[in-house]
């Protein structure tokens, strides 16, 4: 908003007012200026540089500096004694060198040094080194092997260390499996392994000061010029103001001033070896603004009439706006959001920048406050929205996937028998967990690597799933959620893959009965679509069709079984028969209720809460506000 108002008469300002006013708001804004009050304040500024001298250290780890001006002073201490020696003569006068760099950056033109802040001069050009031993490997270069502590060798993960290990075989003369042991084939019976890191030497090269065994050092003399600035009005005759404004400015006050001239300095300043004076004018202008019943001032500063106070002269209209956000009514909420100066108020609260309206006061702090408030309420209650009725969501989402899994599985069951009935003798949760425990715990390492490097792994393996959460996602989620949801996903993979390598053999080997699963499909159908019907509002008459084709359809399945025997009856009826292979169905279904449960419930909630998550952001797109979109984390 720092605009130019080249403007000369009260009737102009007050004409520039109200069209700003239109146009960021969207209404008329009534203002009414008076009493006009210009002012034309004389000023005298003085500023100079004092020149400071400081040595700075510097660490270079293994790598030995080299090239012009450096100076070899033996170790750290010595380097840094001669540096903080040599920086002696230049506080003292005797070398000019960080005198002459200011002087390089000065100019004729007051107005143009006046602008120039503390100013770096670099550093002196020479540097000077020094060199002390490792801290890490004490000189040496080397340290003892982590890996083997020293000895070279490391025990065999294969075999824990014994040398030997289990061994099995089937003799088909005796028709027995014979037990033994033999000699370890990693380790040849040794029970230990070359140690991969030192390669059996016990030592390795050291990482602080890459195996050299000293670290390296420098010290530089550098140069600051600070700035320093006083000044003062020549008289009383000021708007009360204006020296808000000038502080507030800062060196760039430069560029409001008039009359500008370098003036005489007298006597000296704060030890500063370059000084100026200069004698400038500053020029202001105030109104008195009235609108809706109520008075307040327009402060304007400098030859560009930059706006210094606008007096909060928005206020009313922003607020008649701002109030009605939150109020229940979407279109409503909709307008307000669209209108400029709403959206640079609520911009600037969520990218935490400053908005010039406020700054310079055209809308007050308290009102742009309390516009964000009523905003927060309207985030809140679309918040509070995309949760309502998620209770009911969820029982029905459990209950129908449920249904829907418990089926596939059951079914699965009729097709394969002797592979439902073996179900309890194959990888499950428990095994599963025992994996894990040995895991962390060191009992195995992956890939022959020893066993710490399974911690590596498994944060590699964190990492990278968090990343694709976070990629992947529908919404931006907090760190706690996203951790949540890697560790489950962490740990569900590994599992899917061990038991999907472990039964697949079986599942293929295995006798698959197709008359089993018609028969269990067709009443598994019927059944979900009786419950169907009667769970949807429709006619009564209906769901008394949806009871008769139900019906119709176990009496047909069991004609169709007394036709082409697709199901041997040892029991009698189709019924009976179909009670009977149900029940291995049913056991398998519940020896794997514990996966079964936990599929059931993630599943439901990442359906429910997408499609809830889904409805709101098509509310909030109707809204067409990005920040509303930020603000939801929907963006």
């Amino acid at each position: 908003m720092d605009r130019e108002l080249k403007l000369t008469t009260l009737d102009k300002f007050q004409a520039f007012v109200r069209k700003q006013g239109e146009e960021i708001t969207g209404l008329a804004v009534p203002v009414v200026l008076s009493e006009q009050d210009q002012k034309n304040s004389p000023l005298k500024y003085t500023f100079g540089w004092s020149i400071e001298i400081g040595v700075s250290g510097h660490d270079h780890g293994a790598y030995c500096p080299s090239g012009a001006g450096v100076i070899n002073c033996g170790n750290m201490q010595g380097a840094k004694e001669q540096a903080h020696s040599d920086a002696k003569k230049y506080i003292s006068g005797q070398h000019s060198l960080f005198n002459d760099r200011l002087l390089g950056n000065l100019s004729s033109n007051v107005a143009t040094n006046f602008t120039m802040g503390n100013t770096d001069l670099a550093s002196a050009p020479h540097r000077y080194t020094g060199s002390d031993p490792c801290y890490s490997c004490h000189g040496r270069g080397e340290k003892t092997c982590g890996g083997c502590n020293g000895h070279g060798k490391t025990r065999c993960s294969y075999c824990s260390g014994s040398g030997r290990v289990d061994t099995q075989h089937y003799d088909s003369h005796a028709q027995r499996t014979i037990y033994s042991t033999k000699g370890c084939p990693t380790c040849y019976g040794s029970g230990s392994n070359t140690c991969s890191s030192c390669h059996g030497s016990g030592d390795v090269r050291c990482n602080v000061c890459s195996g050299g065994g000293y670290l390296y050092y420098s010290f530089t003399i550098d140069g600051e010029a600070k700035r320093r600035t006083r000044w003062s009005f020549e008289n009383n005759d000021r708007h009360d103001w204006a020296e808000s404004f000038i502080n507030k400015r800062g060196l760039h006050i430069i560029s409001s001033l008039t009359n500008i001239e370098e003036v005489d300095v007298q006597g000296g300043f704060d030890g500063c070896t370059f000084v100026y004076a200069m004698a400038a004018t500053l020029p202001t202008l105030q109104f008195k603004a009235t609108v809706d019943s109520g008075d307040t001032r327009l402060c304007f500063a400098g030859s560009n009439h930059l706006v210094h106070d606008a007096g909060g002269i928005y206020d009313p209209a922003v607020w008649s706006l701002g109030q009605q956000l939150g109020g229940g009514n979407q279109q409503t909420d909709k307008t307000v959001l669209g209108v400029p100066v709403i959206k640079s108020i609520l911009e600037s609260h969520k990218t935490d920048e400053k908005v010039d309206l406020v700054e310079q006061n055209w809308v007050s702090k308290d009102i742009a406050q309390a516009v964000v408030d009523n905003y927060l309420v309207l985030v809140q209650q679309l918040k509070k929205a995309s949760t309502q009725g998620m209770l009911g969501h969820m029982i029905k989402g459990l209950c129908k996937n449920s249904y829907l899994l418990i089926g596939v599985m059951l079914l699965a069951a009729l097709l394969m028998p002797s592979f439902a009935d073996d179900v309890r003798a194959r990888f499950n949760l428990g095994i599963y967990q025992s994996l894990v425990d040995d895991f962390f715990t060191g009992y195995y390492g992956l890939f022959g690597l020893p066993h710490w490097a399974n911690y590596g792994f498994a944060l590699a393996y964190a990492a990278l799933i968090s990343w694709a959460v976070n990629k992947l996602y529908w919404k931006r989620i907090g760190k706690f959620k996203n951790y949540s949801i890697t560790l489950f996903i962490a740990l569900t993979i590994p599992y899917v893959l061990i038991l999907a390598l472990t039964t697949m053999p079986q599942m293929f080997n295995t006798r698959y009965d197709v008359g089993q699963l018609i028969a269990g499909g067709t009443v598994f159908t019927g059944f979900y679509l009786l419950c169907w019907c009667f769970a949807r509002p429709i006619k009564w008459y209906l769901k008394l069709t949806a009871t008769l084709v139900f019906s119709a359809l176990l009496l047909g399945a069991e004609k169709l079984n007394a036709s082409f025997e697709l199901i041997k009856l040892t029991q009698g009826s189709l019924l009976n028969q179909f009670k009977f292979i149900m029940e291995p169905a049913f056991s398998y279904v519940g020896s794997n209720v514990i996966e079964l449960s936990i599929i059931t419930i993630a599943l439901t909630i990442v359906v429910v809460r997408r499609r809830l998550w889904l409805n709101t952001k098509s509310v909030v797109l109707d809204y067409d506000s990005p920040v509303l979109l930020k603000s939801m984390k929907m963006d």
